[in-house]
């Protein structure tokens, strides 16, 4: 009886670990633009952004985020922030982040995701907004 349970054991951690391993754990979640989500019509120079970060794991936060903001979602979808990409910023923030780079245009729609690293550098899974 003992060596099943142990083998049992030892199954369900290898499934689990392999689980964790191929899927993201952190994740970004209610992306805002000036504390709306898709705001249309804003009339801010340097529109702040916001997100909630999620994981199942304990004791794990938020290590580094990157902001793209682009003319058109294609270009999100292959990483490409036409208008601004911030880089990797080391930091946990994740509420009021300013926008900065050149002068958004009026009437035109915008288009951003932010990446999140967990303190592995582990990347998260990616929500998509417009403003």
């Amino acid at each position: 009886m003992k060596k099943t349970s142990s083998a049992l054991g030892i199954i369900l951690m290898i499934s689990l670990s392999s689980h964790s391993e191929n899927k993201p754990v952190i994740a970004v979640l209610k992306l805002r633009c000036e504390y709306k989500e898709n705001p249309i019509g804003m009339d801010v120079l340097q529109p702040r952004f916001s997100w909630q970060v999620s994981d199942s794991r304990r004791n794990t936060m938020q290590s580094a985020y990157q902001i793209l903001i682009s003319t058109s979602p294609e270009n999100l979808k292959t990483d490409k922030g036409d208008v601004w990409d911030s880089k990797k910023i080391n930091s946990s923030e994740c509420i009021d982040i300013a926008y900065n780079s050149t002068a958004l245009k009026s009437k035109t729609r915008y288009y951003w995701k932010v990446k999140i690293r967990d303190k592995t550098d582990k990347p998260s899974a990616l929500e998509k907004k417009q403003f």
